[in-house]
């Protein structure tokens, strides 16, 4: 049976997640590009993904080519992705929870973890403060300035909430909206649309 829980956009955070796992790990850009190509254009799909799957048309979406599809199938058939699974399992949670500070990417967050056992928000903002990532390749005086200024604009925007926790109370609103006969075309939009790691 397949899985229709999985909405477009819990299909569009598993690529996005794939492509920032595949980045941390040095993979090749071409196919990074091709997940974060397929996640943004599976958020943005006007229709349901389990319809789309139901009648076969899944490469009829921009960016969705025969691998990305057959992944698409996986997620609705069995309620998960091996792929996924796999790369969660070689990339330790803590580096990808520093990718919902603005302003450090894939490649920084592996440098913070690999380098000084980072692995939460407060533990960069910390180590920032101690003037520990300056000194780190790639790094130096105004970057560690960014990240702790990101940071603190995370405590700023009281508002923003972490996309898994917006994810499912979005999920409701949008489910309650379409049940009223005058509502069409109800999506999320914004930064919850585009998956990205916080939403406001």
């Amino acid at each position: 049976m397949p899985d229709k829980t999985k909405c477009n956009l819990e299909i569009a955070q598993v690529f996005s997640d794939i492509a920032d796992m595949l980045d941390i790990k040095g993979e090749d850009w071409y196919r990074i590009r091709a997940y974060r190509r397929a996640a943004e254009a599976i958020a943005d799909y006007g229709e349901d993904l389990s319809t789309v799957w139901e009648e076969g048309r899944l490469e009829e979406i921009p960016g969705v080519g025969k691998a990305i599809a057959s992944k698409i199938d996986e997620m609705l058939r069995t309620g998960h992705l091996e792929y996924y699974e796999r790369l969660r399992s070689e990339i330790p949670d803590g580096v990808l929870s520093l990718l919902g500070i603005p302003g450090v990417g894939p490649r920084t967050a592996q440098l913070l973890y690999e380098e000084l056992g980072l692995v939460s928000i407060p533990d960069v903002e910390a180590a920032a403060r101690q003037h520990r990532l300056r000194d780190l390749k790639g790094l130096g005086p105004k970057s560690e300035e960014r990240i702790l200024q990101g940071i603190q604009s995370l405590h700023r925007v009281s508002g923003r909430h972490l996309l898994a926790t917006a994810l499912p109370v979005a999920e409701e609103i949008v489910a309650a909206l379409k049940e009223h006969l005058e509502a069409e075309g109800v999506t999320p939009a914004g930064s919850l649309r585009r998956c990205a790691p916080t939403v406001g």
